[in-house]
């Protein structure tokens, strides 16, 4: 396997500039440590938990292990004996390490060690159009190739010196990370923390890894360090100086006591208490440089401007001199330890400080020239069709600009980074196009500045950084307005509005920049003018200019048509999908959305393939289709499978819990939701919680659960939704106080948001929203809209009420049709209406539908065995509440009541279901969401009379103790707190690579809550807290936390609060002692 390059020419494989995919064995391939021919000094803890973490590899649960630690401090000599003990065990090992210098492919690292481990990875699926697709196929791809590999001999994996990684290797380490544990491999990599050019790594890489930090040896680790060099213990007072002047850090000791040893002068360490590490290290260093000869050093000083590693041929066109005469110096190099071989006709300084040295003892202007020269020699092998690294090209122009390179860099840096784009490099091809911007500034004569700043607003699209894409598109779209350029301001508007599935609403920005770009264009370039009117036309969503959109989305179609341009017509008839979104169009949406699948197919691009299947599965579920919509969401669900995109999956799998509600498949449909939930927050989608909020609200609604929906919806619902929203909200304002059980609010809310509905526009919401309300009006009894809810609804009786983008069904509109009817005094009407919803519903199979049409005919029409009928389908799906329901009206309730509240009920209960409590008292019920105030006056209610102590209610059991109780926690505690901390930081690394939610929740809630512990523990500068007395810090506690729960009560349930405020005491001793007693059912 290669990775997929950015050179310039293919040719017979010789030795050139470029980087190529190798199979080097795993000790050619390391990075070469100066003390590395040393014994392995210390580290015996670091050692014996990393040999811990190979076990559990080997036992089949691997782990991702980050060894940090400044430069030289023994990070690859610890994993070069881990590797040693690896081997002992069986497993195999590959090694790869990063360079400084970068200028390599994309994913480099990652290719060395899967080419050490025979492994061909070659995804195939390269999808131009959508390029997240692409790297998350190639993302799988290495991960199922490593799984692969560990299932027949267990792994260690090292990537060295990760803080040189190129980003995308950082991303794939990242995503490898938490996969890690099911996986029969132990993956290690070395970081250099005080690396100050080096990228922190991701917090998300840092959270699934155990992190292993080497500081300096021991003074006693530091003498055995010694004994090893020379043959013989040092004296103490030497050693203590050698462990003052280097902080313990095993290469610049080892320099220093090699140099220092040979020299006869080690005692003199002695007597120097200020001694400077760097410099000494420096001129350890420069004294083993300096033994090489006149030759060698000019040849080391070319190659410590072409990087850490650097290719013999390349060296010797520099140098113009034959490669053999070069040779000769180079193994002069190797020799003295300042150079090693990294493979044929390959080499690499053996320490970063070597290079670091010889770098910094070049002047300016030569190193401006080297550059140059090194340019030339890799453009040169380039004609000649040799493999050129493009990127390492354009980084030794940029160098050389000085001397007039910089239209040369600009050119090969846009280049490199349209090649990184093609190789899923995105965070690579950033860098080289701020690189190819950088050189243009310098030399416009070779690049397009437009077309630069366009590319860095595509690459960061690409590699998913949506703020950072929309300021770049914006800076594109300033340039192309500046330069008179109609075509780069059309393709910036493009880029800042995006594509795909989610769209932004409301954004002025956007819209006033689709808007410029389109006058910009004139008549000129009608594909491009096709691609700016449909997205302006989505880009206007409900931003009342339905006409607007509608003309703009048929143009777009005209205009994709008079070109041939099938790409831009896609996207125009997905945007008159858009436009035409009401239920009068659904036949068409349909066949465009058909269209739209098939052109997609033919170019290859899934992207707008599975966009074009949702139209058509949204078409079918509002046709009743269920055949068809089970078949699209099959094909979805495949294509996402597929492409391993969550962005896609996480739809696929909220229409399947749709489908099982349907069917009264309850147990799968929360599974589903859960699944979709968990998926959707993992790539942001900021439709996820807004889709499964309203799955779930209608859900609840299906199976009766009016507490929970309302206890929901009560933490969402803002004041001001309705003005920001509109009409399509006035369903939920009216069905909420209807739950609660406030009829005459919610019939108040209907009156003033009456004008409204008969005003709205038809569009995508418009028939469930009206649907919604004629089931209010039912539920009412009766209303002013129901004859003009009737005429509105018979035209679609036979289409199927759907919530946005499948996000739910309510089945065929002649349900509430049918209620309209009963309202209407026409029965014949009705009962016509319900039997076309049954025949419908069961088409569909959803047998829950077919439930909630026979119960709201039965108890419409007072039909006691239709209501029997359903019944026995409600008990058969396990849906108790609405068999409660069904048994309350055949008992003589009102057949069209199903609101929570029942008038003359006098109940007095409470009872807990999940996070709410349901308090029943007087006529009315509410929903309180539970509190430790809640749960005290729960204790209180069930002892009526009885005076509880606050010190009892805050911990059970607890007797009173008064006065100084000394310091809040002891030493032995505070141990017991960390020793926990750290079980539960295990604890959770397990449970986030599990995916266990649930256990992941817990484990959070438990270390919070022992932080804050400790935090209330400690007071200024970490002393600890005295404790005062319990009983009246307990009482504070209480007193405070049982009237908050009071108020929150009387907010929701005045009468209620007015009886508990009169009724319970608070103090040092707290009670409930209602005049006259009052029996509570808890």
């Amino acid at each position: 396997m290669s990775p997929r390059g950015s050179c310039a020419a293919k040719g017979n494989g010789a030795a050139c500039g470029c980087a190529r995919a190798r199979r080097p064995t795993v000790r050619q391939t390391r990075r070469v440590s100066v003390s590395s021919s040393s014994g392995f000094v210390g580290r015996r803890v670091e050692l014996r938990d990393l040999s811990g973490c190979l076990d559990d590899a080997l036992a089949g649960t691997g782990r991702l292990v980050v060894v940090s630690g400044e430069g030289g401090i023994g990070k690859t000599r610890l994993c070069e004996e881990l590797a040693t003990v690896a081997g002992r065990l069986g497993a195999a090992v590959a090694w790869a390490a990063c360079w400084e210098s970068g200028g390599l492919p994309p994913f480099w690292p990652w290719w060395q060690l899967l080419d050490q481990l025979e492994i061909r990875v070659d995804p195939t699926s390269v999808d131009e159009n959508a390029p997240g697709i692409s790297r998350a196929h190639l993302f799988a791809a290495v991960i199922d190739a490593i799984r692969g590999a560990a299932r027949a001999r267990p792994l260690l994996l090292v990537l060295d010196d990760v803080q040189w990684s190129d980003p995308g290797t950082l991303r794939l380490l990242t995503h490898i990370g938490p996969l890690m544990r099911s996986i029969r491999a132990l993956l290690v990599t070395t970081v250099r923390e005080t690396e100050a050019a080096s990228p922190s790594l991701p917090r998300e890489l840092l959270r699934h890894a155990r992190l292993t930090g080497l500081g300096g040896l021991q003074v006693d680790e530091l003498a055995e360090l010694v004994e090893e060099l020379t043959g013989s213990p040092p004296r103490p007072e030497v050693n203590r100086a050698l462990h003052r002047a280097t902080a313990g850090n095993p290469l610049f000791a080892g320099e220093l006591v090699r140099r220092l040893s040979r020299d006869g002068r080690l005692d003199r360490l002695a007597s120097d208490d200020d001694f400077p590490v760097p410099p000494t290290v420096r001129a350890a260093l420069d004294e083993q440089l300096a033994d090489l000869g006149e030759g060698c050093l000019e040849l080391l000083a070319i190659a410590a401007v072409v990087g850490r590693e650097f290719p013999l041929r390349l060296l010797a066109d520099v140098a113009g001199r034959e490669p053999v005469d070069v040779l000769a110096h180079i193994e002069e190099a190797v020799a003295a330890g300042v150079v090693a071989t990294i493979d044929v006709g390959r080499y690499g300084f053996a320490h970063p400080l070597l290079r670091s040295v010889m770098h910094d003892e070049i002047g300016v202007a030569r190193r401006v020239r080297l550059h140059e020269r090194i340019g030339d020699a890799l453009e040169a092998r380039a004609a000649e069709r040799h493999d050129v690294d493009l990127a390492a090209l354009s980084y030794h122009y940029l160098n050389a600009a000085p001397g007039g390179t910089a239209g040369k860099a600009a050119h090969y840096a846009e280049r490199a980074a349209r090649s990184a784009l093609a190789a899923f490099g995105y965070e690579d091809a950033v860098e080289l196009f701020d690189r190819a911007l950088t050189a243009n500034e310098l030399d416009p004569s070779e690049s397009d500045r437009g077309s630069l700043l366009l590319g860095v607003g595509e690459a960061l699209a690409a590699s998913g950084d949506t703020d950072g894409a929309r300021a770049a598109f914006l800076v594109a779209a300033d340039h192309a307005r500046q330069v008179g350029r109609p075509a780069q301001l059309a393709t910036a508007a493009l880029g800042l509005a995006g594509t795909g599935f989610e769209v932004a609403l409301f954004d002025d920005q956007q819209i006033a920049l689709l808007e410029e770009a389109l006058h910009a264009l004139g008549d000129d370039e009608p594909g491009l003018r096709s691609r700016v009117s449909a997205r302006l036309s989505v880009a206007l969503s409900l931003a009342g200019q339905e006409q607007r959109r509608l003309a703009l989305s048929e143009s777009a179609v005209g205009l994709a048509h008079d070109v041939a341009d099938s790409a831009a017509l896609a996207h125009a008839l997905a945007a008159r999908c858009d436009a035409h979104a009401g239920p009068a169009d659904v036949a068409r949406r349909a066949a465009d959305a058909a269209e739209i699948v098939r052109i997609a197919r033919e170019r290859g691009d899934h992207g707008t393939e599975l966009l074009g299947r949702r139209l058509r599965l949204v078409a079918a579920l509002e046709q009743g289709d269920m055949g068809a919509f089970d078949a699209e969401v099959r094909a979805f669900a495949q294509l996402a499978e597929w492409l391993r995109q969550p962005r896609y999956q996480w739809y696929a799998l909220l229409w399947r819990a749709t489908r099982a509600v349907m069917r009264g498949r309850l147990a799968d449909q929360q599974t589903l939701s859960l699944e979709a939930e968990a998926l959707g927050h993992t790539v942001r989608s900021v439709t996820t919680d807004i889709l499964l909020l309203a799955h779930r609200w209608f859900v609840w609604l299906e199976v009766g659960a009016f507490e929970t929906a309302v206890a929901h919806i009560d933490t969402v619902l803002a004041p001001g939704a309705y003005a920001e929203m509109g009409p399509q909200m006035l369903p939920l304002f009216v069905v909420h106080p209807l739950l609660a059980g406030r009829a005459d609010e919610a019939r108040a809310v209907l009156d003033r948001g009456a004008d409204d509905l008969l005003g709205a526009n038809r569009d995508s919401e418009w028939l469930t929203m009206v649907a919604q309300v004629a089931d209010a009006c039912f539920r009412l009894g009766g209303h002013d809209l129901v004859p003009w809810l009737y005429d509105a609804l018979a035209p679609f009786a036979d289409l199927w009420a759907v919530d946005g983008i499948g996000a739910y069904a309510h089945g065929p509109v002649h349900r509430q049709l049918g209620q309209l009817a009963v309202l209407l005094g026409r029965t014949d009407a009705a009962s016509r209406h319900f039997d076309a919803a049954l025949v419908g519903n069961r088409r569909a199979g959803a047998d829950l539908l077919v439930a909630r049409t026979l119960f709201d005919r039965g108890a419409a029409l007072e039909e006691p065995d239709t209501l029997r009928a359903a019944s026995a389908i409600y008990r058969n799906l396990g849906v108790e509440r609405r068999v409660d329901e069904i048994e309350s009206l055949l008992g003589g309730a009102d057949p069209t009541s199903t609101a929570v509240a029942r008038p003359g009920a006098e109940t007095r209960e409470v009872r807990r279901e999940g996070d709410v409590w349901i308090v029943s008292f007087g006529a009315r019920r509410c929903s309180v969401r539970d509190s430790k105030g809640i749960r005290d006056i729960v204790r209180l209610l069930a002892q009526p009379g009885r005076e509880i102590p606050a010190l009892d209610l805050v911990a059970p059991g607890t007797r009173p103790v008064h006065g100084d109780l000394g310091e809040t926690i002891d030493a032995q505690a505070r141990d017991a707190y960390k020793a926990r901390l750290a079980e539960l930081e295990v604890e959770l690394d397990e449970a986030d690579a599990g995916g266990d939610r649930e256990r992941s929740a817990r484990a959070q809630a438990e270390r919070d809550a022992l932080l804050g512990q400790l935090s209330s523990a400690y007071g200024l500068a970490g002393r600890p807290r005295r404790t005062g007395d319990p009983a009246e810090r307990a009482r504070t506690a209480v007193t405070a936390r049982i009237r908050d729960a009071i108020r929150r009560i009387e907010a929701l349930h005045p009468e209620l609060g007015r009886h508990l405020a009169r009724s319970v005491r608070t103090g040092t001793l707290c009670s409930y002692d209602p005049d006259p007693r009052v029996h509570w059912e808890l």
